[in-house]
C-alpha cells in the first residue's frame, strides 16, 4: 500500500491529533518524523509528516479541514467571539469590553499580581470598590510614611487579601448580570 503525505506538522502533539482524527474515520495513518531543523522557529525544531493510503487522500484532506475549522471555532469561542450565525449579535466581531464576560481566574490572578489592591476588583467591573481600595492604599502609604508607622504594609496586605477574595465574586456577579441582559435582549428579539 502506497502511503502519501497529506500534511506536515511541527509538533508531535499536532501529529497525534491528526492521526486520531483520521483513524476515527477508518483511515490508516502513518506518522513519519522528518528530523530536526533549528531554522523552523518551533520549540521542538522537529517536523512530522502525516501519511495516508493514496486512495484516501481526498477523504483525509476533508477530515483535516473539518478538524482545523472545529479547532478555530473552539479558539474563537474561548476568546469570547460570538458565532457568525448568532441572530442576536449577527457578526463574528468581539463584543465591546463592557459586554464581555469576566474570567474568575483572571480576577484572582490580577488581584495577586496587580501592583496595588483593587486591580482584581477593577477587572471584575466593581469600579467603586476597586478605586476605593486603590485610593485607600495610596492614603495608607502616604500617611504611613508621614507618621513613620510600621503597620502600613500590614494594612495594605489586608486590602490586597480582600481584593483577591472579593474579585472572583464580583466577576461572577458581573457575568450573571451579563447573561440576564443577553437573555432579555434575545427574548425581545424573538418577540
Amino acid at each position: 500500500m502506497t502511503m502519501v503525505a497529506v500534511t506536515t506538522l511541527r509538533d508531535a502533539a499536532g501529529a497525534d491529533v491528526a492521526k486520531e482524527a483520521l483513524a476515527d474515520h477508518g483511515i490508516a495513518v502513518e506518522i513519519k518524523r522528518l528530523g530536526s531543523n533549528a531554522y523552523f522557529g518551533s520549540p521542538t525544531a522537529e517536523e512530522f509528516e502525516v501519511r495516508v493510503p493514496a486512495d484516501r487522500v481526498d477523504d483525509a484532506h476533508k477530515i483535516l479541514e473539518l478538524l482545523a475549522e472545529e479547532l478555530e471555532q473552539q479558539v474563537l469561542a474561548e476568546a469570547g467571539v460570538p458565532p457568525e450565525t448568532d441572530p442576536v449579535h449577527g457578526s463574528s466581531e468581539l463584543p465591546p469590553p463592557d459586554k464581555r464576560p469576566r474570567k474568575v481566574s483572571w480576577a484572582i490572578a490580577l488581584g495577586l499580581v496587580g501592583p496595588l489592591p483593587g486591580c482584581g476588583l477593577l477587572y471584575a467591573r466593581a469600579f467603586r470598590l476597586g478605586w476605593s481600595f486603590f485610593a485607600l492604599t495610596i492614603a495608607l502609604f502616604v500617611g504611613g510614611i508621614a507618621a513613620g508607622s510600621g503597620d502600613t504594609l500590614a494594612m495594605i496586605g489586608v486590602l490586597k487579601g480582600l481584593d483577591i477574595v472579593m474579585a472572583p465574586f464580583f466577576a461572577a456577579r458581573f457575568n450573571k448580570k451579563l447573561l440576564e441582559e443577553e437573555s432579555r435582549t434575545s427574548y425581545a428579539a424573538r418577540a
